[in-house]
């Protein structure tokens, strides 16, 4: 897992990345009684933005690209 998320592709490791915050704030809760806070839910916020910005400018550029 690790060696794919170092090596894969963008646009193909980034839902396992996101399914890591998920899991990180349903374990916080259930083994601490804890959710994040406002800092940490803008934190996750911008991750997660920059996350589909990226994906949606590598669709874009895919598209673009010649075809060989």
């Amino acid at each position: 897992m690790i060696c794919s998320l170092r090596s894969g592709e963008m646009a193909a490791v980034a839902p396992f990345r996101y399914a890591g915050i998920v899991w990180a704030i349903l374990l916080g809760f259930l083994i601490w009684k804890e959710l994040p806070d406002t800092l940490s839910l803008g934190g996750i916020s911008i991750l997660v933005s920059a996350g589909l910005y990226t994906f949606y400018r590598e669709q874009q550029l895919r598209r673009r690209a010649p075809a060989l």
